[in-house]
């Protein structure tokens, strides 16, 4: 009930709520923890839920002109996150939603939402998250057109996301993620207020070098995926001038998978999207993936999902 209580707060500054919308409120409202990186939302998806984070974060990517990865928005704790306009008008999503690290949530569906469609505090929630989406993007595209050093500074101050990994951070700021760190470390090393959020900086410097290497052979997973030569473990630690044993560990406990189930998570997401939204045949979207042949990718999308990608087809 305390986290419910959060959840009420949060609203409740938006507009005052009623006793009877709280009580519905908790009859529809699902709580949640994800230990390991979700993907709540894929590109291209149908979008029937929403999420109030309680703790943890998330993060809205959408695939730039290059076909990688950009963050344009930065889901933190106390706030509600979803594609909004397939939401609310039945749109395709145009960014994935993926939690970072732990996150604990509540969930609602549309359909719980749409039983709620009849109290006057609906209508206001929802005509305030929009004005909150308009505002948010506004926000970021003002950082952007600062220079780097204030880009990093207004971000972290107003945001007060001190631990967000540097790999979302930098590609929400539109920069590389050693500037990104070079700058962070240069504001708190400078400004005594800061260090209250931080280690000291040799610890810091080695933990978030740990985390910034992670973050890079994750992108490097984004951007190889397809390859059929992507590499092993081994191959892809001596690639980033690392071990073995080093890189398994720290992945896995960066983003609770190995490199192996990211490169086939993110081969299914991406097969899922070219099959559903873009009416590939599964012949083109086995070789688009780097598989040898059909009946690779068609085993490897039924272990993944539960169904081959012919009754997945048949099913929409």
């Amino acid at each position: 009930m305390e986290d419910f209580q959060l959840l009420i707060d949060d609203l409740n500054v938006m507009t005052p709520l009623g006793q009877t919308f709280r009580e519905l409120l908790l009859d529809v409202i699902e709580k949640q923890i994800l230990t390991s990186p979700t993907d709540l939302i894929g590109l291209g998806d149908e979008v029937n839920d929403a999420w109030h984070i309680l703790v943890g974060y998330v993060v809205a990517e959408e695939l730039d002109s290059d076909g990688k990865w950009q963050v344009i928005k930065i889901g933190g704790p106390r706030t509600i996150n979803t594609c909004l306009p397939a939401f609310f008008e039945g749109d395709k999503s145009h960014f994935r939603l993926r939690t970072v690290g732990e996150v604990r949530l509540h969930h609602i569906s549309k359909k719980g939402f749409l039983s709620l469609a009849h109290c006057p505090e609906t209508h206001k929630l929802v005509n305030h998250i929009m004005l909150e989406e308009i505002a948010a993007t506004e926000k970021r595209l003002k950082l952007l057109n600062h220079p780097e050093p204030k880009r990093v500074a207004e971000f972290l101050a107003i945001t007060g996301f001190y631990d967000l990994p540097a790999f979302y951070a930098a590609s929400y700021l539109n920069m590389t993620e050693d500037n990104y760190l070079q700058h962070k470390l240069a504001i708190f090393s400078k400004d005594p207020e800061w260090g209250v959020h931080l280690t000291a900086g040799p610890q810091l410097r080695k933990h978030e070098q740990t985390k910034s290497l992670m973050h890079r052979v994750r992108q490097y997973i984004l951007e190889n995926y397809t390859n059929p030569e992507i590499g092993t473990t081994e191959e892809i630690a001596e690639r980033f001038s690392t071990t073995r044993q080093t890189l398994h560990r720290e992945f896995k406990k960066s983003f609770g998978m190995t490199l192996h189930k990211m490169v086939e998570s993110e081969r299914m997401q991406k097969g899922k999207f070219l099959l559903k939204a873009q009416k590939l045949s599964v012949t083109e979207v086995s070789k688009i993936l780097g598989y040898s042949d059909i009946y690779s990718f068609s085993n490897a999308f039924k272990q993944f999902y539960g169904k081959s990608p012919k009754k997945f087809l048949d099913d929409l």
